[in-house]
């Protein structure tokens, strides 16, 4: 007669189970319901006559589904983990690269800007045939203050500027270099 594990009461189930435990070394553990003891004993077991023999399968992991699962849930948080890692040195070199640019950029635009400085000219030295000469381009005396020279150089500009019809851009340049000058001039002196 063949008999189903249905059959069985839960305590023989249990004791067959056992008795497998004792022989094959079955790991696992052993308080699940009849239904699920017999769902796990038809997944690995067969009967025939009186004798249960196993499926082909290593018999010591039948009740580890719980451990295997949390083996697999370890390796997939492992990749995750490796990902992330992947992902952060990804990131840093990035960002170091980035840091490098900013740098490389940096030191281009100070050494332009210290050939921009050596480039410029230095500023003029004041002598006096120029200031005279400057006060005379603009129509002024010596004695003149800054606010006359601003006026005068206004009035010169408004004349000469090359974009009127009667312009004229040598004077208005020479205008623009003696106002230039004179502001420079009365720099110095209310300096000192």
């Amino acid at each position: 007669m063949v008999r189903k594990f249905e059959d069985f009461d839960l305590t023989t189930l249990r004791n067959i189970i056992k008795n497998l435990n004792d022989g094959l070394k079955i790991r696992g553990r052993y308080t699940m319901s009849k239904d699920e003891l017999v769902k796990k004993l038809k997944k690995y077991f067969t009967i025939e006559g009186s004798i249960i023999t196993s499926k082909p399968r290593k018999l010591e992991f039948i009740f580890d589904d719980e451990e295997e699962a949390e083996e697999e849930e370890l390796e997939k948080e492992r990749k995750e983990a490796e990902k992330r890692k992947k992902k952060q040195k990804k990131e840093k070199e990035k960002k170091d690269e980035e840091e490098r640019q900013r740098e490389e950029a940096e030191e281009a635009d100070f050494e332009r800007r210290r050939k921009r400085a050596e480039g410029k000219k230095k500023p003029e030295k004041l002598t006096p045939e120029k200031t005279a000469n400057s006060f005379k381009v603009l129509g002024l005396t010596k004695t003149a203050t800054f606010t006359e020279v601003k006026k005068a150089y206004n009035k010169l500009a408004k004349e000469y500027h090359p974009d009127k019809s009667t312009g004229n851009k040598d004077k208005f340049v020479e205008a623009d270099v003696a106002y230039k000058y004179l502001g420079l001039y009365f720099k110095e002196k209310n300096k000192s």
